[in-house]
């Protein structure tokens, strides 16, 4: 546990330098799915599948920019590569004229 937390504070993650612009590129991309739970509550049903299209590569096209050394990193991108591609045939399958689920 010790080597973790020293690699962490070093600034190092699985061998991989964390600087400033990796950071940054990791906020950006944790922004998309945030902005998708707000526009789910803003926008008409008719716009939520063309949003979905849209954000929905941007992270997946983001956690490539890194691909994974470990074992256990591979498994966690292929879960959430599979997520991804549910929501957007969700996206594609829900027709426009159906009706929102009741929000509270």
């Amino acid at each position: 546990m010790a080597w973790h937390l020293e690699s962490r504070l070093a600034g190092y993650q699985n061998s991989v330098e964390i600087t400033d612009e990796i950071i940054l590129m990791a906020g950006i991309l944790v922004q998309g799915p945030i902005a998708m739970v707000l526009l789910s509550h803003v926008l008409t049903r008719i716009w939520l599948p063309r949003a979905t299209f849209i954000a929905v590569p941007i992270p997946a096209a983001g956690m490539m920019l890194a691909p994974p050394a470990d074992m256990n990193t591979v498994l966690h991108l292929v879960i959430e590569r599979i997520a991804m591609l549910v929501l957007l045939l969700v996206a594609w399958h829900w027709p426009a004229n159906a009706p929102m689920p009741a929000r509270p």
